[in-house]
């Protein structure tokens, strides 16, 4: 605070030694670590709760306990890491604008140089861990809409060895950010995080395409056969699509990775709200499984039979059909 700081004269109230751009970083940084953050983790908590639910009322018939019991340990641990990388924003975001308010460059360039701090460390490893399981979870769920045989295998060699990249390039990030005078901006660690980026943002672009090409394939296939009403859509609408190939991570952290490599002060709200992002589409992705809805191994079978089925009965319906007439004929030409 200014030492000339009047009650009377409102233009001594703002930041001290602070340009417009420091100020703007200021305001993006509070927002996002305050605002957005509580905003992203309270449309995860209904998620988690609704995703509990039914799995705990799936364990209770005793329907695919395994894979209930898996499921349940997986959402509990990604909300138990957003939890903590909240608590980690929001005390973080206190030591900046409350007790060292007057560190120089203003509460933006405080928050960038204390990831030395233990909770700056809990916030930084939970961010990661969270991205770790969501690369992994769209990897499998790469590898089940592929129907889980030798050309699933195939298809997810790349994402799988990009993953391996991007977890080595995250460990770095961290190691090289959590040491006093370093940060997630730092010199160093600024290539390490562009690559480590690069890598799951890619990942989840080829991801996404594959599972795009995949489900849109089969949707023009079905449709062709069934129309736009066959008993296929709960798997191929475009609700489905959008969220089986997480597409909503994909459009965030594309937009991120532009605004970070340019250091734009814009970054702040993407940063922040990311990790959520990734939950809440990983949750969405679980609810569907949960519920059945969701694409299975044997679901392209399903489909394919459907479709079979389906010509089978045109099929046998227009030779009836053809017989029927025949008869009709006969029974005319003898009258």
């Amino acid at each position: 605070m200014s030492a000339n700081a009047s009650v009377l004269d409102p233009s001594t109230w703002g930041p001290v030694g602070e340009d417009s751009l420091a100020i703007l970083n200021d305001e993006l940084n509070l927002i996002g670590s305050t605002v957005l953050c509580g905003v992203a983790y309270g449309a995860i908590l209904p998620l988690y709760f609704i995703c509990a639910y039914e799995l705990f009322l799936q364990l209770r018939k005793s329907e695919r306990v395994r894979q209930s019991i898996i499921n349940l340990v997986c959402i509990t641990l990604l909300l138990v890491l957003s939890t903590l990388y909240v608590a980690s924003n929001a005390y973080t975001t206190q030591l900046a604008y409350v007790n060292d308010r007057n560190y120089p460059g203003g509460p933006a360039v405080y928050s960038s140089v204390i990831f030395y701090l233990p909770v700056s460390i809990m916030g930084l490893c939970s961010f990661f861990a969270i991205n770790w399981i969501t690369d992994i979870v769209l990897i499998w769920r790469l590898y089940t809409v592929y129907g889980g045989q030798r050309l699933a295998k195939i298809v997810i060699v790349v994402p799988s060895i990009m993953f391996l990249g991007s977890l080595a390039m995250s460990l770095v990030v961290i190691d090289e950010s959590v040491h006093v005078g370093e940060s997630f901006w730092s010199n160093t660690a600024v290539k390490f995080v562009l690559g480590y980026y690069s890598l799951t943002v890619s990942l989840t672009i080829i991801s996404t395409g594959l599972l795009l090409t995949r489900l849109l394939m089969i949707k023009r296939r079905t449709v062709r056969a069934l129309g736009h009403s066959g008993s296929a859509g709960q798997y191929l609408s475009v609700e489905a699509i959008i969220i089986e190939s997480s597409a909503a991570y994909t459009v965030w952290g594309i937009i991120f990775i532009g605004l970070y490599s340019v250091n734009s002060p814009y970054q702040d709200i993407f940063l922040s709200t990311i990790s959520a992002v990734q939950v809440i589409a990983l949750l969405m992705i679980l609810l569907r499984v949960n519920r059945g809805t969701a694409w299975r191994q044997d679901t392209a079978g399903e489909v394919t039979s459907a479709i079979e089925l389906t010509r089978r009965s045109v099929a046998n319906g227009a030779a009836t059909s053809n017989t029927h007439i025949e008869s009709e004929a006969n029974s005319t030409y003898k009258v």
